[in-house]
């Protein structure tokens, strides 16, 4: 993948077939947790930055986020809202919870 601090566990060639979900998180997070309930065939992307999840969406067709709204620690997850209204918002499903628009 291209995307600088996303990273995972399989070879290009057979992520290019797979549906990926990128997570703003190490493997463990609640949003990886989300991700594997959601689609657990997926092949979960692990990026270090909230930015960087929205890029991999971006830069693949076979890749979708799953990231917090709220986040039970510290509240609010204000910078997701503003990378979400920053995107075509037809080309992407939310339904306020996490993983449950993953198609």
């Amino acid at each position: 993948m291209g995307v600088r601090g996303c990273r995972c566990g399989t070879n290009e060639a057979e992520v290019d077939s797979r549906l990926r979900i990128a997570i703003q998180g190490e493997p463990g997070s609640f949003s990886h947790e989300a991700a594997l309930k959601a689609r657990p065939e997926a092949t979960i992307l692990s990026c270090t930055l909230s930015g960087e999840v929205f890029a991999a969406v971006d830069e693949a067709r076979r890749t979708r986020p799953v990231i917090p709204i709220e986040n039970s620690l510290a509240g609010s997850v204000l910078e997701h809202y503003d990378l979400l209204l920053a995107r075509t918002m037809s080309r992407w499903r939310a339904n306020g919870c996490c993983g449950s628009g993953i198609t």
